[in-house]
């Protein structure tokens, strides 16, 4: 294999395994949340994890990618390009999150639900500079510091929130440790990047080139935050429709949904630099056909889970009344991870070429479609129309990218993506339906039979996929 794809797989392998951890450790401090919160708690709780991104894709803009495509193409620049987008952040993260705390504050039914709205905006505040700082460290191409700062994050979150949750601090404790996690996250994750050798400066900041970041990632900045929207705005107006106690059913089911995505983002993390290094286009296409590819392995199967056993899933995690109630929602998810996944990974490959007129169109194209359906969709349907209408849209989105994609590189196998996980994930479907003894008996027999199934048919028809894990496995560690 090659040094660049050695290093992709290495980065690639200590992302997902410092992901997973991390994700085990939020997804404990969800269930834990939910089951010791009331529902309208844990509702509250769920609307300040939606309402905070959503003001977070401001000051978020469109800097990181910058710094990514910019530094893979000048290293030299890196710790300019670093600071200035620091320095883009701060300005606009006081003006934001005060004017959004004060509208959260006044919007908010409660005061406990108020305060952990405050307690985790802030904690978004200080996430918009952890991921500054990864951005720097995925240009360098080592990530071990930065993911070591992530894993800090994710368990002192889980470790404080549930200590202060158990003290008798309900809520607001319980989003005090989520904070707190942030904190120390941040803290980390900048002074990794420093120990790489690449390390803020206002004195590296230059007012031509700062206003030229700022102008650069207009169009960036702008899909963020309609991708964000599009994440996040069907939990806002489901709060708004039909109150906190239907986002608690919601925002369970999402967190399943969202257990698995971060390996979409774990792999663009080093994915995009070599897409915005690459010379050819050929080059872009197949290492967005990899990523695909590598994803599909996982949301294939997750999602027949969730479209065959879901309620059962939600009951088992999050207590029997979730289980009822999330029978009819989570199934409209199935297809979301891997719809998600390719828009994203379309859209990546298109910043990477600068065509971000491409990407921004498909965004706000989805983005109507989810506000205009889901204004009809909540009131009458409730939870179970979000999660329709969530997985619709990414699908659109998708569909819109991947023939924007096609005109500037070439039409991507898609075939080759998904017949592999398709095939294999037959008779987990089988097993879900026909063995007896529960879902967690139906679990494990399901997953090892897709084990199976996947490594026989990917040594057969996708070899270069187990050649890449093998060596992700050998050198990752």
């Amino acid at each position: 294999m090659e040094g660049g794809a050695v290093k992709t797989a290495r980065n690639a392998a200590l992302l997902v395994a410092t992901e997973i951890a991390g994700k085990a450790s939020t997804f404990i401090f969800t269930v834990v949340a939910a089951r010791a919160l009331s529902r309208t708690e844990f509702g509250a709780f769920a609307y300040a994890l939606a309402f905070a991104p959503l003001v977070a894709s401001v000051p978020a803009w469109g800097f990181n990618p910058v710094v990514v495509r910019e530094g893979a193409r000048a290293p030299g620049e890196l710790a300019r390009l670093y600071s200035e987008a620091l320095a883009w952040r701060t300005a606009l993260i006081v003006p934001v999150f005060l004017l959004a705390g004060v509208v959260g504050v006044l919007t908010r039914p409660s005061a406990g639900a108020a305060w952990a709205l405050v307690l985790v905006l802030l904690a978004a505040a200080f996430d918009l500079y952890s991921d500054t700082s990864k951005s720097a460290a995925a240009v360098v191409g080592s990530l071990g510091g930065w993911a070591r700062g992530l894993l800090v994050n994710r368990v002192v979150s889980m470790a404080l929130g549930i200590g202060l949750l158990g003290a008798g601090f309900g809520l607001v404790g319980l989003c005090a440790g989520y904070l707190a996690g942030s904190v120390l996250g941040a803290g980390f994750a900048v002074l990794a990047v420093a120990r790489l050798g690449v390390r803020p400066s206002l004195g590296l900041v230059r007012l031509p080139t700062w206003l030229g970041m700022g102008r650069a990632s207009v169009a960036l900045g702008l899909d963020a935050m309609v991708a964000m929207a599009l994440s996040k705005v069907d939990t806002v107006m489901l709060a708004g429709f039909r109150g906190d106690r239907e986002v608690a059913v919601y925002g369970a089911a999402y967190r399943l949904l969202e257990t698995v995505l971060f390996v979409t983002w774990s792999l663009n993390t080093v994915v995009f630099p070599r897409t915005s290094a690459a010379r050819e286009e050929g080059e872009v296409r197949r290492l967005t056909e990899r990523a695909l590819g590598a994803v599909a392995a996982l949301f294939v199967p997750f999602g027949v889970v969730l479209a065959v056993r879901g309620g059962a899933v939600m009951g088992l995690v999050f207590g029997s009344e979730y289980g009822v109630d999330g029978a009819g929602v989570v199934p409209w998810l199935a297809g979301a991870p891997m719809a998600f996944a390719v828009g994203y990974f379309c859209s990546t490959a298109l910043l990477s070429r600068g065509r971000n007129g491409f990407v921004l169109v498909s965004s706000v194209v989805a983005l109507g479609v989810n506000v205009a359906v889901n204004a009809w969709a909540i009131p009458e349907w409730g939870a179970a129309g979000a999660a329709a209408v969530t997985t619709g849209s990414y699908l659109l989105e998708a569909a819109v990218l991947v023939v924007a994609l096609g005109r500037v590189v070439g039409w991507l196998r898609l075939d080759r993506a998904l017949a592999v996980p398709v095939a294999a994930a037959v008779p987990l479907g089988l097993a879900l339906w026909l063995v007896p003894g529960g879902i967690v008996v139906q679990l494990a027999v399901g997953g090892v039979a897709y084990g199976l199934a996947w490594l026989a048919l990917s040594r057969r028809w996708t070899p270069d996929v187990l050649t890449l894990l093998r060596s992700a496995a050998r050198r990752g560690a």
